[in-house]
C-alpha cells in the first residue's frame, strides 16, 4: 500500500519473522513514502520504526546511525 506507517509496521513484523531483507525493503519503501508526508512527525515515526527493523535484524551499527539522526530533532522515543 501507499501508506508509510503500514509499510514500516510490515517491515517490523518481517524483521521479527527473521526475514531481514524483506524487512529492510519495506522500511526503505516506508521512508520514501514518508518523505512525501505533510507532517514531519510522520517521517520521524517511520524513521523510528525503521530503526527497530535494523535493530531486530541485528544491524546495530545502522540502527545506531539512525538513532543519532532521530534524537537530533524533537521527538519522543
Amino acid at each position: 500500500p501507499d501508506d508509510a506507517e503500514r509499510q514500516a509496521l510490515l517491515g517490523v513484523a518481517l524483521a521479527h519473522a527473521g526475514r531481514a531483507a524483506e524487512a529492510a525493503a519495506a522500511g526503505d519503501r516506508a521512508v520514501a513514502l514518508a518523505r512525501a508526508a505533510v507532517d514531519p512527525f510522520d517521517a520521524r515515526y517511520v524513521a523510528h520504526l525503521r530503526l527497530r527493523i535494523h535493530l531486530r535484524a541485528g544491524e546495530r551499527e545502522r540502527a545506531l546511525a539512525l538513532l543519532a539522526r532521530l534524537v537530533a530533532e524533537p521527538y519522543f522515543l
